[in-house]
């Protein structure tokens, strides 16, 4: 029995679909896309003050602009910010999970 379901984090392309909820604007705050750290992220190096900043997935603005040593992220104010270095390990991660239908019955 194959499980079709999966966690992952959002890309760009998703985090700008409004049938999610999100606005289509990258350089716009959006609320929706604002989160806060929790106890474990923080207990795991995500430092208060980065409260909200998390990775986005690698997709297709980092495979077109052949920028392979960094990614996205989603700032603090839910913007969707410029590239930053790999090397920021205070950033969080908000996965987001997809369960198929099919498991439900």
């Amino acid at each position: 029995d194959t499980n079709k379901d999966y966690v992952f984090l959002l890309s760009e392309e998703e985090l700008i679909n409004t049938a999610y909820g999100f606005s289509d604007k990258k350089d716009e705050e959006d609320s929706v896309r604002v989160r806060t750290a929790c106890d474990f992220a923080v207990a795991n190096n995500v430092e208060k003050s980065y409260s909200g900043y998390m990775w986005m997935c690698r997709d297709v603005y980092n495979i077109v602009a052949k920028d392979t040593d960094s990614v996205r992220y989603v700032a603090y104010n839910g913007k969707l910010d410029m590239v930053t270095d790999l090397n920021d390990a205070h950033l969080g991660i908000c996965p987001a999970i997809c369960i198929s239908a099919e498991n439900l019955q």
